[in-house]
């Protein structure tokens, strides 16, 4: 098993050296910089990529989101040194953290056991943290991405190798004013609808912490114009 930190970024500024460090204990970071759509003229402070072991930088620009993300995973399919392999690639914007990465390996190692050769698990929901404390389990941030053939709409809208099409979002888990939003057996909370536990891999969103004079459309937003008129269930 190899895992690959995977980073689409663009005028971050030093804000995206805490991310690429965050996955420092991953077996490769690949970080993927330019514009996509019509951002390439829109003002923000250059990304601080450090050079470090380990560390793939490509600079580029590419007509959405969903084009650069599957460039990033055609170059994870293309290297040598991860054919053969069960390959997991872990999405980082510039504004998040990986928190207690060094154990992410034992986590994604029990949920791959609970597939098989003929039907493999294709990815494990991540809970992602808020600056108030509120958690969501990222259902497409830590993905086999050996078994997907391409993003069709940001990185939310998957084609998986052999045709299948999935639709991967957040899923809110727990906030501080209403706890648990998630049941598990018998109709009582989840055991994972809460804050995680320290030692338990997850990721921080920093968004406040990005530049301010970064003007670059929000992700977010452009998913959501590009989803109109999409048939999901084509």
């Amino acid at each position: 098993m190899k895992i690959i930190g995977l980073i689409s970024s663009f005028r971050e500024g030093a804000l995206v050296e805490g991310a690429i460090r965050s996955l420092a204990m991953l077996d490769h970071v690949l970080v993927c910089e330019g514009p996509v759509e019509h951002n390439a003229s829109l003002a923000g402070p250059e990304s601080v990529v450090p050079k470090q072991p380990n560390l793939t930088r490509i600079d580029g620009e590419w007509p959405a989101d969903a084009a650069k993300r599957t460039a990033m995973i055609q170059w994870c399919k293309e290297r040598r040194w991860l054919q053969g392999e069960e390959v997991w690639g872990l999405w980082l914007d510039g504004d998040e953290l990986l928190l207690w990465g060094e154990y992410l390996r034992d986590w994604i190692r029990a949920a791959a056991s609970g597939g098989s050769a003929e039907d493999p698990v294709a990815g494990w929901p991540i809970s992602l943290v808020e600056l108030d404390g509120s958690v969501a389990w990222c259902m497409g941030k830590l993905v086999r991405v050996d078994l997907i053939e391409r993003y069709l709409i940001s990185s939310s809208f998957i084609e998986m190798v052999g045709g299948a099409t999935r639709t991967v979002g957040n899923v809110q888990a727990w906030t501080p004013t209403e706890g648990p939003l998630q049941t598990g057996a018998k109709g009582l909370p989840h055991w994972r609808a809460r804050p995680p536990l320290q030692g338990e891999p997850h990721l921080q969103h920093r968004w406040m912490l990005r530049p301010r004079d970064r003007t670059i459309e929000r992700q977010g937003d452009a998913e959501t114009r590009n989803f109109q008129g999409v048939d999901l269930d084509a």
